[in-house]
């Protein structure tokens, strides 16, 4: 990876392999066991045996020898959000549906998210998600769902989470170029903000916090996830 560069990492959790357990931690395998269906333990797995693939091909060392840091800041258990210690790397991890995305920057801290567009959803979620002046740009799903990408991507490269309401984060309307436009006691936040091209109906965006342009770059997994 260049300076400046942030790469995002596509996935299907159709190309999960049994050995792809191998490489998680112990802590990540007690989680993951305790996944309730087999559709969220392959997202899981392929999340975090892509992690440690992708960190190895930029450090040149094995998969299995990646630590990754799951330490939650607030209870100090291991369901945080991941970090590659020592790397000077930042990373984070989306999944929805069959479509897994890990993206892996050295501009700053880092955040993805990918949805599947579904129109069920939408009435019951936009309260939750849209503040009053975005919901007249929403037409149709996919506008609904990318708010709601745009702004989950920035809530993670923020570290913030849950603990702020989408509602109140504000960024551009769908068909425009993505930016902040308001977020909850960092009027200032110097974030970049991009659209991603996930599977065909899934919607994708990612979120970076540097005051300069970051590099990105879409990348298909498989042939790390498969090629053994």
């Amino acid at each position: 990876m260049g300076p400046g560069t942030c790469d995002v990492w596509w996935a299907g959790t159709a190309w999960m392999r049994p050995w792809h357990a191998d490489l998680l931690s112990d802590g990540e395998r007690t989680r993951r066991s305790g996944l309730w269906d087999a559709q969220h333990r392959a997202q899981y797995t392929v999340a975090a045996a892509l992690l440690r693939l992708v960190a190895a091909s930029l450090s040149g060392g094995s998969a299995a020898g990646v630590v990754v840091d799951r330490t939650c800041p607030d209870c100090g258990r291991d369901h945080g959000r991941p970090r590659l210690p020592g790397t000077g790397l930042h990373v984070s991890i989306s999944h929805s549906g069959a479509t897994v995305a890990v993206a892996v920057s050295d501009a700053g801290e880092v955040g993805v998210d990918v949805q599947q567009v579904e129109d069920g959803s939408v009435q019951e979620l936009s309260p939750l998600v849209l503040a009053e002046s975005e919901a007249g740009h929403v037409a149709g799903a996919r506008d609904f769902f990318t708010y709601w990408t745009r702004k989950e991507a920035l809530v993670k490269a923020t570290g913030d989470g849950v603990t702020v309401p989408l509602c109140e984060v504000v960024v551009s309307p769908p068909g425009t170029p993505p930016q902040v436009l308001a977020y909850p006691r960092l009027g200032g936040l110097a974030a970049q903000l991009r659209d991603l091209g996930p599977e065909p109906g899934y919607v994708g965006a990612l979120a970076v916090l540097s005051p300069r342009p970051v590099v990105v770059r879409e990348r298909s997994a498989e042939q790390l996830l498969t090629a053994r």
